[in-house]
């Protein structure tokens, strides 16, 4: 109850405290930030954001390292979590981010949209990492579209947490359609494997659980769906509907990606709620988020 007391207050005072300890992250100059069209992004919240930051700073750290793949929620109610989670991403310095996420639109010709890309967000520009992206295009799954990547959430809300917790640190965007194939999914997760650049890169999913249904619902859910990650339930995972988890490819894809990888099993670090961090009675509808790390055994 005190938590969700301190996220209440937070939020309102939260732009104030977004002038006052938020500052912009400097990042250098380069060839694709000058030629490049920049996007803005579209989904910020300052008082959110702040009180993400507030309130994680009361709670116990993430603290496993290093950290190889995390699946994170996406919307930004989420803040508490997504604090937490860039948290523990931060701490592992990583050289480069592959961003994973729900096509909600269903837009575009492929299974998989990506792009070279410029983002502005508060906290400095973030640019695609080129060489893992061009490694991407070359694969037929894939089509460039960075005006479908800029106006999804699943990325681009989370453009201003890798600006201001991994500042510089060149991204990968991929959308994922929800009629992307177990088999199409393992053609990714074999190119990115393959390639020593993007395979460096830690990956994040991001994906937001069940959706509309009560707290107690949700909470059971969530765990339900998040035990299906494993090879031998992929199948079961992909069939899911969009009230269980919005983007099941995303989380198979990952998973395919953390095997080939480092073999380590998915970890839940935590587990929330619209209604658990609003305060909200359990018979209203609710959105599940889940943090899960890829880490050392």
């Amino acid at each position: 109850m005190r938590h969700i007391l301190v996220f209440s207050i937070c939020i309102a005072v939260g732009l104030i405290l977004f002038t006052e300890n938020i500052t912009p992250r400097k990042i250098q100059s380069n060839t694709a930030i000058r030629s490049a069209v920049i996007q803005q992004t579209q989904f910020f919240n300052a008082s959110l954001f702040q009180a993400g930051i507030n309130l994680q700073k009361e709670t116990k750290s993430i603290d496993l390292v290093p950290v190889y793949g995390i699946v994170m929620p996406h919307h930004l109610n989420a803040s508490p979590l997504l604090s937490r989670a860039w948290t523990a991403l931060s701490k592992s310095s990583p050289r480069c981010l592959v961003l994973i996420g729900p096509n909600h639109a269903e837009r575009g010709d492929s299974p998989f949209q990506t792009g070279h890309g410029v983002w502005s967000t508060p906290f400095g520009k973030v640019t695609s990492y080129t060489d893992g992206v061009s490694v991407l295009l070359k694969h037929p799954l894939f089509s460039e579209n960075v005006s479908v990547i800029s106006e999804d959430q699943s990325l681009m809300g989370l453009l201003p947490y890798a600006s201001y917790y991994t500042s510089e640190t060149p991204v990968v965007l991929v959308l994922v359609s929800r009629k992307a194939r177990k088999v199409e999914l393992e053609s990714v997760a074999k190119l990115i494997s393959a390639n020593s650049g993007i395979n460096a890169c830690i990956m994040v999913a991001s994906v937001d659980f069940s959706h509309n249904t009560a707290e107690s619902v949700a909470r059971y859910s969530d765990y339900v769906v998040s035990s299906m990650i494993t090879p031998d339930r992929y199948d079961e995972l992909l069939a899911q509907k969009s009230s269980a988890v919005d983007s099941p490819g995303s989380l198979v894809l990952l998973d395919m990606i953390m095997r080939k990888k480092t073999g380590v099993v998915p970890y839940i670090a935590q587990r929330s709620s619209s209604i658990v961090l609003s305060g909200g009675q359990d018979r209203l509808p609710a959105v599940g988020y889940v943090v899960l790390l890829y880490t050392r055994p």
